[in-house]
């Protein structure tokens, strides 16, 4: 595991995830449901042996009608992957078990702001981050749990793995922690879990049908200690109601009155945020 380790690490929220501080938990997911095409699949260049000189030079060219190699290589791409889709393997089985949390050591980035809290309409914790790797360091988590930085590079990981240990701890593993540079300023850790160990699996209201993303995977919770939880950071655009709502929601919970409050304000002259301490009870009423 990755030495130098951060004391605390920052998890971003949308608008409608304020109710996270009733009951904190996380979503664990599949990396089928992550927004980048590239999760989890490694460098494969013996694909271009595969293609013959006229599709290598459609793979250069633009992909449109006019460009008659390219129709062929795009029918053959579309003919791999449903061919790819319809494969079972026990790595794949079991990669799609895998459900991933992802932390990052920043808490200031306006892409991560914008990305993944509505817009600064949303939030950011701040999480003790000792509690994750002792969970990985459990040694009765050997071969269940994983936690480690994210790396950036320009090229692919090669090779998938071949065994359970380069499952968990050889190429696979590099393989799921290596992102393209452009993912670069989220400074990204990750920590896998199975998602049987799940505590709750999100239900739709008034209905037995679990509730899925995007991508059909449903949503597996695990729950997260109150006392980890070190500070919510205020984005610069939340609502009056959602402040309400966080100034409700800690003064009902006596396990949430040593959390440290932040309001995000856009500095006046950079483009940076500026974050100052306000008290709970200056958080306007619902």
């Amino acid at each position: 595991m990755t030495t130098n380790r951060p004391r605390v690490f920052y998890k971003y929220f949308s608008q409608s995830n304020y109710r996270f501080l009733e009951n904190p938990a996380f979503r664990f997911t599949p990396h089928s449901s992550f927004n980048d095409p590239f999760e989890n699949g490694p460098s494969e260049p013996e694909r271009l042996d595969e293609l013959t000189k006229e599709e290598l030079i459609a793979l250069r060219a633009p992909l449109n009608d006019d460009h008659s190699k390219s129709q062929a290589l795009i029918q053959k791409s579309i003919n791999n992957l449903l061919f790819n889709q319809r494969k079972e393997y026990t790595l794949e089985e079991m990669r799609e078990h895998q459900g991933t949390l992802c932390l990052s050591e920043t808490h200031d980035n306006l892409l991560m702001w914008a990305h993944y809290a509505s817009d600064h309409q949303g939030y950011v914790t701040e999480l003790d981050a000792s509690y994750f790797f002792e969970l990985a360091d459990d040694p009765d988590n050997a071969w269940r749990v994983n936690l480690d930085r994210v790396q950036y590079r320009e090229m692919r990981v090669l090779n998938q793995p071949g065994d359970w240990w380069e499952y968990f701890y050889g190429t696979h593993h590099e393989i799921a922690t290596t992102k393209s540079t452009h993912w670069s300023y989220e400074q990204e850790w990750r920590i896998d879990r199975p998602l049987k160990d799940a505590d709750k699996i999100l239900i739709i209201d008034s209905n037995p049908n679990v509730r899925r993303d995007d991508f059909g995977n449903p949503y597996h919770l695990f729950k997260l200690p109150k006392n980890i939880l070190r500070k919510i950071i205020i984005g610069a655009r939340a609502s009056k109601s959602n402040l309400a709502y966080i100034k409700k929601t800690i003064k009902a919970d006596k396990d949430l009155s040593h959390v440290v409050i932040k309001l995000s304000i856009p500095d006046p002259i950079d483009f940076r945020l500026r974050f100052i301490n306000i008290s709970v009870d200056d958080l306007p009423d619902l």
